[in-house]
């Protein structure tokens, strides 16, 4: 386990480098797709965060808070994970098949151009959503190193993707760099799966407690901060 120190540095530094690809892709995305394209990509990804603060139902933030604190039985984050993961799942899967339905439905819209752009934003959310999870199990079994080591990696992925791919198929291109960035970190996702306990460790009532508490704010944080800005604009212009 790191100590608080290294944690944070090696936090900082994936930070850095997360922040840096970001602004990167938002140049390339702006220079290759105009501002249509730019406008499309950052709305399917304000689409994929927002869907993750539905869909999570609090399990990262209780896989950090609890995954090492099993009654310090061997392979017990395991455990949990294999647990919470069944309820994780089904929310996940139910929008990512919205995701791709509506990605049919909208096909002959000129500004998507194809269903490929909505069928690549479905991805990008599944995608997402386990690498969260994997963050969290890694962070509360205190592994600080792997999960940096992936976001640095889905970051070099991610600028080259989103060149290539913006440049040959447009916005749906430039999505599926998004997908590539978080590819590393959500197949990490398979070794807590994978290996683990007999599930003997019986989930509380105080996990679950603190499960929907946290689903509650996460979710209330995004509505609101999504939406406070349109009364400062609304402000604004009276």
């Amino acid at each position: 386990m790191q100590s608080l120190f290294q944690a944070s540095i090696i936090n900082t530094f994936s930070g850095i480098a997360s922040m840096a690809a970001g602004f990167g892709s938002t140049v390339l995305v702006a220079r290759l797709l105009g501002a249509e394209g730019t406008g499309l990509t950052a709305f399917a990804l304000w689409l994929v965060f927002s869907a993750y603060a539905l869909a999570d139902r609090g399990i990262p933030a209780t896989v950090l808070r609890y995954v090492g604190q099993r009654n310090g039985k061997e392979n017990t984050e395991q455990d949990l994970v294999r647990q919470l993961y069944p309820k994780f799942i089904w929310p996940v899967l139910l929008l990512t098949v919205a995701f791709a339905a509506y990605s049919f439905w909208h096909s002959d819209n000129p500004v998507d151009g194809s269903t490929g752009f909505w069928l690549v934003t479905s991805l990008l959310f599944v995608t997402y959503c386990h690498s969260q999870l994997a963050i969290a199990a890694d962070h509360g079994r205190g592994d600080y190193v792997g999960p940096a080591t992936k976001v640095v990696i889905g970051c070099l992925l991610q600028l080259p993707v989103i060149a290539v791919g913006a440049y040959y198929f447009g916005a749906a291109g430039a999505m599926a760099g998004h997908f590539a960035r978080h590819v590393p970190q959500s197949l990490a996702i398979v070794r807590h799966l994978k290996h683990g306990s007999s599930l003997d460790t019986p989930v509380n009532k105080q996990i679950i407690r603190y499960s929907r508490n946290s689903w509650i704010s996460s979710t209330l944080t995004v509505l609101v901060r999504t939406r406070v800005e349109f009364i400062f604009i609304g402000v604004f212009f009276l």
